[in-house]
This record gives structure tokens, sequence and C-alpha cells, in this order.
């Protein structure tokens, strides 16, 4: 489950997601957009907080062709 569906199936804002996580929106907001991904210590605390919905696996980007 990306971050997206995990934020729509909680009913809940990134805003709020980040400020029961102590996370930073900005940086979050990178993520859900593709700009980022996080560190490994950061998507495993996100996969910790969602009990394991938000996987690894998530993060991955497409390959390129």
């Amino acid at each position: 489950m990306t971050l997206q569906e995990y934020l729509e199936k909680e009913q809940i804002s990134l805003r709020q997601f980040c400020l029961k996580h102590k996370l930073k929106y900005s940086t979050l907001c990178c993520y859900l957009n593709g700009i980022r991904q996080p560190r490994l210590d950061i998507a495993l605390m996100i996969e910790a907080v969602s009990n394991g919905q938000i996987t690894l696996e998530s993060w991955k980007r497409p390959e390129a062709k």
C-alpha cells in the first residue's frame, strides 16, 4: 500500500499524519509526489507506524526503459 492509499483508507490528511508521527510535512510532500524517496530509516519508521501497511516495496520507483 502506498502512502496516498494509506491516507485515504485511514481518512487522514498528510498534515495530520506528519503531526502525529513528528515528520516534516514538506518532506513527505516530496515523497508523495515522487520528487524524493525516503531514507531507509524513515521508510522503516513509516512502515512501523502504519502497522506494516505502507511497505518498503511501495517506495520503489518504476524502472526506466
